[in-house]
């Protein structure tokens, strides 16, 4: 009896870590790009582009191959490489910020005249500051003064912190997904264009991890036995 219980429990194991699970879609919903200094920091400068469309017209030109405003870009599981572009050419800065916002349901992300009134200091779930025309990329620590997505541009700029985050956790249970950037450029061709690299990967059950050592726990009881 004790025998086809530790089985049972060994089969149930291998059938929940085998299972395949069902995860909901992960998107880009905003991104916004600011000058900064070396340590992601705001405030050496006024410029500013966003895929905000309350954002003024300081606009990316194109987000991951489509227009530059209320995107909307799904991320697959593994590495998605996201190119951009300005509307406008400004001379090169020396470090640029990118803020990055991501939802599951795939609805854009933007704001409207209330936040910019009440002056809401909305940051990016990542935030990523690399050099201009350079190689590698930094995360600014949190409390780090940054650009709030409530700025209008131009100089109408609201102040946001930094939450210091290397990787996001986009929905719950077994459609959870960790979202991490591995790689930010920069150029400094036309304004700070470039490209992005956002990699998505499964978060692990804890049903399937607890039913996997009960597994482990049922092979070794029964080698023992």
């Amino acid at each position: 009896m004790r025998k086809s219980i530790l089985g049972l429990i060994g089969l149930l194991a291998l059938i929940a870590v085998a299972l395949p699970s069902y995860a909901a879609p992960v998107y880009l919903v905003g991104a916004q790009l600011s000058e900064t200094d070396s340590s992601g920091a705001w405030g050496v400068s006024n410029w500013i582009w966003t895929t905000n469309s309350y954002g003024g017209d300081a606009k990316f030109a194109t987000f991951g191959g489509a227009a530059g405003t209320a995107v909307s870009v799904p991320l697959a599981d593994g590495d998605n490489t996201i190119s951009y572009g300005l509307v406008s050419a400004y001379n090169p800065y020396d470090y640029t910020n990118m803020s990055l916002f991501f939802n599951s349901t795939g609805a854009s992300f933007n704001t409207s005249q209330a936040d910019w009134n009440s002056q809401n200091p909305i940051s990016g779930d990542l935030i990523v500051t690399a050099p201009v025309n350079g190689s590698g990329f930094t995360v600014p620590a949190a409390g780090t003064r940054v650009l709030s997505y409530a700025s209008y541009g131009g100089d109408y700029l609201i102040a946001g912190v930094a939450n210091g985050n290397t990787s996001f956790i986009v929905g719950e249970g077994a459609d959870a997904r960790k979202v991490t950037v591995t790689g930010f450029e920069s150029l400094g061709t036309n304004g700070p264009n470039g490209t992005l690299t956002i990699n998505v990967a499964p978060v692990p059950e804890p049903v399937s991890a607890s039913m996997l050592v009960l597994g482990g726990l049922a092979t070794l009881i029964r080698r023992r036995k």
